[in-house]
């Protein structure tokens, strides 16, 4: 494998990478009584994987030349399905402030890299029975590696993207992390200190199956390494032990309010409590507990936590474009919040030009930034929840008079909205909130 060379702020390397998946999904309902098969209910096959949709929500504030998924195509992968995914592709130059402008030369300006594989390509079944849902591969998976992203670099020499995403066992992103360092150490003749400065930032979320009690020490031990740890707020009481209290809480007439101050005092802090009392060194990174229609808490020991509610909401006519009448499928939600969010982070960074931008600063400047990166995390969540599978997308040319205004000649649109206005609603509403 190539070596690997720690990437500058500002050149061609990619600034934000996943080693999540790519999956075909197919669907199996069944009678929640008799398990009788009822079909798929026209569902037919769906693009999914944690992986793909962290990437469709880090795409709504990224340019796509700054954003790198390695998809492993089988004989089954459609041209239909790369053209699906290849709209992401279009770009309308300065649509947003939040678009880092990021170098590329020599490389085409796409979010994919795709390979071919042996076989199908990567797929599952989510099988719904009343309430629970099942999940099961029917092909082998490919598991990405940290040298994969190494080979779909687009530089000389070969650079790790500046972020990665890691969606995972605890015990397996312990592994990732080790492999990083180990390379960049070889690579640069640094010690562990320096490797540690010089290596990409790393975004953990937990797989839920891995959400139990008996690795909650795993867990804890890769904080210090992390610029983000994100579960969903019943992974986060899985790991804590705390299932059945949340379970009474959640299904007790409790308002919402209260909902989301239990998460803050017993997850967010909770995670923080447990790392001091386990003797934890370090800073501990970015914590934000993403908890669907609730929200999320997001903070760190350092400047404490907040809440950023979810954009749609029950509390507007249901023609308001933030209606929750407007919710379709979930599926995704979580990972697309999470690309939102980091990709507001790797734009702040970068203007910043900051090597740790997530724990410097004063205390109120680092709350701020915690919020608007929940804010587009909850933006890019609400695209993709509006409708089955992967959001509408397009570059629309925009009238003379806007034009002349804006200056931009073309606006990306997604689901028929910009991302701007969507950012513009939920600002106020968490405005309004802290003032109330």
């Amino acid at each position: 494998m190539p070596s690997i060379a720690p990437a500058p702020p500002s050149s061609t390397a990619v600034q934000l990478g996943t080693l999540g998946m790519f999956i075909l999904d197919t669907f199996s309902f069944l009678d929640p009584v008799t398990a009788e098969p009822q079909g798929d209910r026209g569902l037919g096959i769906q693009l999914g994987g944690g992986g793909l949709y962290f990437c469709i929500g880090a795409r709504t504030a990224l340019d796509p030349a700054a954003i790198q998924m390695i998809i492993d195509t089988g004989t089954d992968f459609h041209p239909d399905i790369r053209a699906a995914l290849e709209r992401f592709d279009r770009t309308a130059p300065g649509h947003s402030p939040m678009v880092l402008a990021a170098g590329r030369e020599g490389r085409p300006p796409s979010m994919w890299h795709f390979r071919q594989r042996d076989g199908q390509t990567t797929r599952a079944v989510n099988v719904y029975r009343g309430e629970h849902r099942g999940f099961e591969y029917l092909t082998p998976k490919v598991r990405l590696e940290v040298r994969d992203l190494v080979l779909a670099s687009p530089t000389t020499p070969p650079t790790l993207p500046r972020w990665i995403h890691m969606i995972c066992t605890p015990q397996r992103a312990r592994d990732i992390i080790q492999h990083i360092d180990a390379n960049l150490a070889a690579a640069t003749a640094a010690d562990l200190a320096q490797t540690k400065s010089l290596g990409p930032r790393l975004v953990y979320e937990p797989i839920p199956d891995s959400c139990v009690p008996e690795n909650l020490d795993d867990c804890l031990g890769l904080l210090d390494r992390l610029a983000v740890f994100s579960p969903n707020h019943e992974e986060a009481a899985a790991l804590l032990g705390l299932s059945e209290a949340w379970q009474t809480i959640s299904t007790t007439d409790r308002s919402a309010e209260v909902q989301v101050e239990w998460i803050k005092r017993n997850l967010a802090h909770g995670f923080v409590e447990r790392c001091r009392a386990a003797g934890v060194a370090g800073n501990l990174p970015l914590i934000c507990i993403r908890s669907g229609k609730l929200g999320c808490v997001i903070g760190s020991d350092a400047v404490g936590f907040q809440h950023v509610p979810a954009y749609h909401t029950a509390d507007v006519e249901p023609s308001h474009p933030a209606s929750s009448t407007r919710v379709v499928d979930v599926t995704g939600a979580g990972n697309a919040f999470l690309g939102g969010l980091t990709a507001s982070l790797v734009v702040a960074a970068a203007a910043a030009d900051d090597a740790r931008p997530l724990r410097a600063g004063q205390k109120q400047e680092a709350r701020h930034l915690h919020r608007e990166a929940a804010i587009h995390g909850a933006v890019a969540a609400s695209l993709v929840i509006e409708q089955l599978g992967l959001p509408s997308f397009d570059v629309v040319k925009e009238p003379a008079a806007a034009a002349r205004a804006t200056g931009q000649q073309a606006v990306e649109t997604w689901n028929g909205a910009t991302i701007h206005s969507r950012i513009e609603h939920l600002r106020q509403r968490v405005a309004e909130q802290g003032a109330a």
